[in-house]
């Protein structure tokens, strides 16, 4: 891909506090994909941020991104 733009976000859902010094991780999955106009592939990310040590995720978010061939 030779350029990317941040295309915004669906919805994001903090779900859990996050103390200082915490230990985070983080993961990204592919929700859905669409071609865009001008040679370009909208890709929606799910992403969920998981806080060490809760059974919660402290963050869940769905960001868009345009890649451009």
């Amino acid at each position: 891909m030779a350029n990317t733009l941040n295309y915004g976000a669906n919805r994001i859902r903090y779900l859990a506090p996050v103390p200082a010094g915490s230990r985070l991780h983080g993961r990204v999955t592919i929700a859905a994909e669409e071609d865009a106009p001008r040679n370009g592939l909208r890709m929606t990310y799910g992403v969920t941020i998981e806080l060490e040590n809760s059974e919660r995720p402290a963050c869940m978010a769905e960001l868009i991104a345009v890649h451009y061939r």
